[in-house]
């Protein structure tokens, strides 16, 4: 387990390595290189964890930024947090709480099942060519689709434009 600060940042996990327990607080940065891998990995307020293609994280809880580019599973995104799932990224059953944002760039994919929950949160295509397919939007949750094939079922007193 590492604390990654601004003092040791960027912090990065190289081809064939695989972290586990990593905190990234305020004013820290993480990148997760091609053949990197980080596991329950805490980004705290004001830290940015950056997987990059061919990375992959698993069990993220995220109050700070994130940028997908590679291959993600199974994270938390809490108020304030906010993941970016960029083109050639793939985020799988993320849970979205209030005030956290999922956002899906063009070329960016996000999938999910019957137990992926938006719980009050925001997930939105910000650019034409972003899918969310097959994900779950509970208990006032909301889907800005802006961009295409989104696949979703929505729950009684949703909203979504």
């Amino acid at each position: 387990m590492t604390v990654i600060t601004r003092a040791n940042s960027p912090y990065k996990v190289s081809s064939g390595v695989t972290d586990n327990g990593d905190v990234v607080s305020s004013g820290g940065s993480m990148y997760v290189l091609s053949g990197g891998a980080v596991v329950q990995t805490t980004v705290e307020a004001g830290g940015l964890l950056t997987v990059s293609k061919g990375g992959f994280e698993e069990i993220t809880i995220l109050s700070g930024a994130e940028t997908q580019r590679g291959l993600g599973e199974d994270s938390f995104i809490y108020s304030g947090g906010r993941m970016t799932v960029a083109a050639g990224g793939t985020e799988v059953i993320p849970r979205i709480s209030a005030g956290g944002v999922l956002d899906v760039l063009a070329g960016g994919v996000v999938l999910g099942d019957v137990n992926s929950t938006l719980n009050s949160g925001r997930l939105e295509t910000t650019a034409s060519g972003g899918r969310i397919v097959s994900s779950t939007i509970d208990n006032s949750g909301e889907i800005a689709a802006l961009g295409t094939d989104t696949e979703s079922l929505h729950h009684q007193h949703d909203y979504c434009r």
